[in-house]
């Protein structure tokens, strides 16, 4: 097994009225791992994942019925295959992911807050099946 994996992360406080933070990470990962014959050590299999990912999340403080809000995207993109004899039941494939999302607190009492979010996504998978036809796939989880 071998795996590079780099990361990122930085916040910054411009302290903009309500916009108080915006949190930035991101990273890319290189894995690769194969499984080996017992008996001669040779690879049967080898299974490969790249994948990048990104999120920005912006944190505001109190305004209008909130006492605290953030809302943010976050963003994949993932190249899989696998080598060998996993190569007949895992195929290749591409996926790339889109999301949005918020989330607010609202104090009703002393001792009672709402807590509302909300998260759309988006998933766009391309690959190549057993079929041998290309194809893609995309939805809305």
């Amino acid at each position: 097994m071998k795996q590079t994996k780099e990361l990122l992360r930085t916040s910054f406080a411009p302290d903009l009225g309500a916009f108080q933070t915006l949190n930035v990470e991101g990273g890319h990962a290189d894995y690769e791992h194969s499984e080996l014959d017992p008996a001669t050590g040779e690879a049967l299999a080898t299974f490969k994942d790249n994948e990048w990912d990104l999120r920005a999340e912006g944190l505001l403080g109190a305004f209008g019925p909130f006492s605290a809000a953030a809302i943010g995207a976050q963003f994949q993109n993932r190249d899989f295959s696998a080598l060998g004899e996993g190569q007949n039941y895992l195929l290749p494939t591409t996926t790339k992911t889109a999301a949005a999302f918020l989330f607010a607190d609202t104090p009703l009492s002393d001792q009672l807050h709402l807590h509302t979010g909300a998260r759309v996504e988006s998933v766009d998978i391309d690959g190549t099946p057993a079929s041998g036809i290309a194809t893609s796939r995309n939805f809305t989880p």
